[in-house]
């Protein structure tokens, strides 16, 4: 039997060190031992993700390796200008990304299937649920680097959504190789607001959120809410942190009580003696989804086509609800769980634990149109890490 060619695109990050094998672990954990056997992957690594290294990425897996299928990871800016080669070539490509943007109207085609995390949809449901928490008009804290999606516009989205009329956005403006946040816990002590919410990373995440905790009268002045990823599963924390812990949002967490995610949760520990994280979830989605279309095709030798549409066809739950990807109607319908971080008092180490489940939104709500603009005066391609 002709086995399956399955492309995988992999970016760098210079935060998550392990992208690549916690993606390909999650894709191979999903995959049935008789599948698995007739499939070859070609992991390709497209550096930081740019249209260009996307595209060499993309020209090599289809012209050279002769690929059935194209997955991995890409953010939504790099993935748009493949949209029109795919469906010429007649590849389809199955992507999974962080979701730093709404989905554009753009994100649409017979060959194009996806899966996200949806970002924007859970800084939404953050504004929303810490408007909600503490009224009032917030701030908003970012990076130059962080501005250039749109997480802190849905957040201010959601937060008039809830009732604020007006916030205040502070934009640290670090060149390459400084990293300074003095100037942004300053400004949120002068600004006086009755909640902030701080979207930063790496380095200036670390040094802001030991700067804010050890300002143990700012700390009782102004609550947080946080981008996820600054207190994502398995940080270290050697600084005060609140004993209540900190609310941030996501579409996922290991918590989450359904018996996909226990499944999930258990065969990854059992075959990687670790907790899974995000990538990994991503990875295993989108093993479940070639899984589904491989259950329609089988006893067929590859066809491209015959494949795009059976991934348009599939719907199979996983971890955190049902697995769709067709983009014909993309479907963003997925819960949003606000979780409280906390620091553990013996290792210092983060976990998240769920308190809400959030009102979501979704990416075709009219409110979104202010993103149909250049809100910031410049555009990321990367995908968020």
């Amino acid at each position: 039997m002709t086995k399956l060619k399955i492309g995988v695109l992999i970016p760098y990050s210079g935060l998550y060190k392990n992208l690549r094998s916690d993606f390909m672990n999650g894709l191979e954990l999903a995959l049935p031992k008789s599948l698995k056997k007739n499939i070859t992957l070609l992991p390709e690594y497209i550096q930081s993700g740019s249209h260009r290294q996307v595209d060499n990425a993309y020209q090599k897996l289809v012209r050279f390796e002769a690929v059935d299928l194209i997955t991995g990871i890409v953010e939504t800016s790099g993935l748009l200008p493949l949209i029109g080669p795919s469906i010429e070539d007649q590849m389809p490509l199955l992507i999974s990304n962080l979701g730093a943007y709404v989905p554009p109207a753009a994100l649409s085609s017979d060959f194009l299937f996806y899966n996200s995390l949806h970002l924007w949809k859970s800084q939404w449901a953050m504004g929303k649920w810490a408007q909600e928490q503490y009224g009032g008009n917030p701030s908003i804290g970012t990076s130059l680097y962080d501005v250039g999606y749109h997480l802190h516009e849905c957040f201010r989205l959601g937060s008039a959504a809830a009732g604020a009329e007006q916030y205040k956005l502070y934009t640290l403006k670090n060149l390459a190789g400084s990293t300074d946040t003095t100037a942004l816990v300053n400004a949120l002590r002068a600004g006086n607001a009755p909640h902030a919410h701080i979207s930063l990373t790496g380095v200036e995440s670390e040094q802001f959120l030991r700067l804010f905790y050890e300002d143990t009268e700012l700390v009782q002045q102004l609550p947080l809410s946080l981008n996820p990823f600054m207190v994502d599963e398995g940080i270290k924390i050697d600084h005060s942190f609140p004993a209540q812990g900190v609310p941030n949002a996501l579409t996922w967490s290991p918590d989450l009580e359904t018996k996909e995610n226990k499944n999930f949760l258990k065969l990854y520990r059992k075959a990687h003696v670790k907790t899974p994280g995000i990538f990994s979830l991503l990875g295993y989605e989108t093993g479940m989804a070639i899984t589904a279309a491989a259950e329609i095709t089988a006893g067929q030798a590859p066809d491209r086509t015959v494949l795009a549409e059976a991934l348009g066809r599939i719907q199979t739950e996983g971890p955190r609800g049902s697995i769709i990807v067709q983009t014909e109607n993309l479907q963003t319908g997925q819960p949003v769980y606000v979780r409280m971080a906390k620091k553990s008092p013996s290792t210092g180490m983060i976990s998240n634990h769920i308190v809400a489940t959030a009102e979501g939104t979704n990416h075709e709500d009219p409110m979104f149109a202010s993103l149909t603009e250049v809100i910031t005066g410049w555009l990321n391609p990367y995908l968020c890490v």
